[in-house]
């Protein structure tokens, strides 16, 4: 992550040098009463008094009315009104040229006003009249860095070193600049001299912590952010780029208490709230996120990031109306920008307005043909509409021109499972899990491309990853593994993960108990099994499998009259599945009822001549298929 690092500013030294107060009997003896309480005063309104009259009174000497000046330009220049303390330091200049005070504080004045070139050009003078003072070189460094001018901001912060050999601050400047060139070993040399120099300089931690978390040396950067805020517990940057680096590490909900500490001692801090409502929309808290995006709202009412946020998050918490509003009001703002329409259609696909997401899509692609996300919604439209062709043309383009589009990308390996190109999926599954390896969704869906390579290994594999990432919804997944499972032949691992399912209660547990009964029948514990698939069509299961299933183990029980029962509830729902035929025709058997039997047997092959069961049948009664 580049961020900018944080220079230290023109030093307040300069400032001191506006008071000016006159100590000796003699000399307080050669100006007026309004002079001394000028200098003297801290009080506002008696500063002001005084100091105007001093200003003014032409009885004073040049240098006195020049002090006064000074002092009044140290009042605005508190005040923050740059523009009334240069005028009264041009008149303190005008009456005093020789002394290099006001110019230097003028300097100051034009910097925080804006005007560089000016700056720089009084820095000029002082730096001519005065070669040896370090903080000249200094102040007229921040200056150059400020504009960009790099190489002239590092020339200045290195003569303030070799005028001042513990130039601590030079040093924190100089590597800040060396950063920005992407000198990242003259950057660290700087920055740990500053630290050496000054170890309780918090400025310097935060800028090798910035360095270190550029070079992905996440462990060290947080151990210099956490001495940056235990020096600077106030310093609202350094617990925000404290938190900023804790969710590159992943840990989401550190990084929220981080960007809530800089609430703290920032309220108005827009960044922290936004960087907190992303954060609670990765961990899936889309209530919270609505909650900072309406606060940052508050403070920005204009901000089209914010409202787009929203929108997301209401779209997450499954409120697409008020989404639709917050994508309508950042297309009011923003009309020119192709994200909020291509949001917008996003939000429309999935509330299955297919022709309004065209709609949308397009009037994006019109604004900018290279809109990767209005070529994901048109290649997601195109395939709503059975166009599955020219869905993947238009996917392949907003990938292209996006790689790291996940949108794109997952919409394409969905649409590239569905039409049978799993190799392809799979690569796009990939790409996405590498940039994002803490969605469980992805290894979810990944999972199933595995199973259908019959690559079950890896399947297991991936629901193991997404169960870690979602330990809040094993349900699911382990009723998927144990499918998996049981088609590598792990039958014992598909048992336990089915049980922990319905230990669990969680959703599933119908189909739990009918996959159990399953396992349970083909293991031939066949009182097991009966147990569990009843408990299966006590739960909803009423399907032709779960009553064939029933039937069959009845059968293997001995208990033919009530295995013929499900039979014919098997076949009541679907008069064509042979396997059900079959069962009906081994109770039928059972129950000595031979030509029944042998009818049931050969209708059964005549709806699948693959049927074994039937055929093994039919030759036990002495009858020729």
């Amino acid at each position: 992550m580049s961020e900018r690092l944080t220079l230290t500013g023109r030093l307040a030294a300069l400032a001191a040098l506006f008071v000016s107060v006159i100590a000796s009997g003699q000399a307080q003896a050669q100006v007026g009463r309004d002079a001394r309480n000028c200098f003297a005063v801290s009080d506002e309104a008696r500063l002001w008094k005084h100091c105007r009259a001093a200003a003014a009174n032409a009885r004073e000497t040049p240098t006195v009315r020049a002090r006064a000046h000074g002092r009044l330009a140290d009042l605005f220049r508190a005040r923050g009104d740059q523009e009334r303390s240069i005028q009264e330091l041009n008149a303190a200049i005008a009456l005093d040229p020789d002394n290099l005070r006001y110019v230097s504080n003028r300097a100051v004045a034009y910097s925080y006003k804006g005007e560089r070139e000016r700056a720089i050009a009084d820095y000029g003078q002082i730096i001519a009249r005065d070669p040896k003072n370090s903080l000249h070189y200094f102040n007229r460094g921040v200056d150059y860095a400020d504009g960009g001018e790099l190489d002239l901001a590092i020339s200045d912060f290195t003569q303030a070193i070799k005028l001042k050999a513990d130039f601590f601050e030079a040093y924190d400047n100089r590597g800040a600049a060396l950063f920005l060139k992407k000198d990242f070993a003259g950057a660290a040399a700087d920055f740990d001299k500053a630290i050496a120099l000054a170890p309780t300089f918090a400025n310097a931690r935060y800028n090798r912590g910035v360095l270190l978390t550029e070079q992905n040396r996440l462990d060290e950067a947080l151990k210099d952010f956490d001495e940056a805020v235990r020096l600077a517990p106030q310093d609202p940057n350094v617990h925000l780029k404290r938190g900023k680096t804790l969710w590159l590490k992943g840990e989401t909900q550190k990084a929220v208490s981080e960007f809530t500490q800089t609430l703290q001692v920032a309220p108005g801090s827009a960044e922290a709230l936004q960087l907190r409502a992303q954060a609670m929309l990765r961990l899936d808290d889309p209530a919270r996120a609505v909650t900072d995006y309406t606060l940052l709202l508050r403070l920005r009412p204009d901000d089209v990031s914010a409202y787009l946020g929203r929108a997301e998050a209401y779209r997450l918490a499954g409120d697409l109306p008020r989404a639709l509003l917050d994508l309508d009001d950042a297309i009011k703002r923003a009309p020119a920008n192709p994200h909020p329409l291509a949001e917008r259609a996003r939000a429309r696909l999935e509330r299955g307005d297919l022709d309004g997401a065209a709609a949308d899509s397009e009037a994006a692609l019109a604004l900018d043909p290279n809109s990767a996300a209005g070529l994901s919604v048109r290649g997601a439209v195109l395939a709503g509409r059975g166009q599955p062709g020219d869905a993947l043309k238009s996917l392949d383009r907003a990938v292209a021109l996006a790689p790291d589009s996940e949108d794109a990308r997952r919409r394409r390996a969905e649409l590239l499972a569905k039409q049978g190109e799993l190799r392809l999926a799979l690569g796009d599954y990939d790409a996405l899990i590498a940039r994002n390896q803490r969605e469980p969704r992805l290894y979810w869906s990944r999972a199933f491309v595995h199973a259908r390579l019959s690559e079950f290994d890896r399947a297991v594999g991936d629901l193991d990853q997404a169960m870690r990432l979602d330990a809040g919804n094993p349900g699911a997944m382990l009723f998927e593994r144990a499918k998996f499972k049981r088609l590598k032949g792990d039958a014992q691992g598909a048992l336990a993960d089915l049980s922990a399912v319905i230990d669990i209660g969680q959703a599933q547990l119908g189909p739990a108990f009918f996959e159990r009964a399953t396992l349970r029948a083909r293991a031939e514990d066949y009182a097991a099994a009966l147990g569990d698939i009843d408990q299966a069509l006590a739960r909803g299961v009423d399907d032709v499998r779960a009553h064939n299933l029933k039937g069959w183990v009845l059968v293997k029980l001995g208990r033919a009259a009530d295995a013929l029962y499900s039979a014919d509830l098997a076949l009541s729902k679907d008069p064509q599945a042979a396997f059900a035929h079959d069962t009906r025709a081994h109770a039928l058997e059972a129950l000595g009822r031979r030509d029944e039997a042998i009818g049931a047997y050969r209708r059964a092959l005549e709806l699948d001549p693959a049927e074994d069961e039937a055929r093994a049948g039919l030759k036990r009664l002495g009858v020729e298929d």
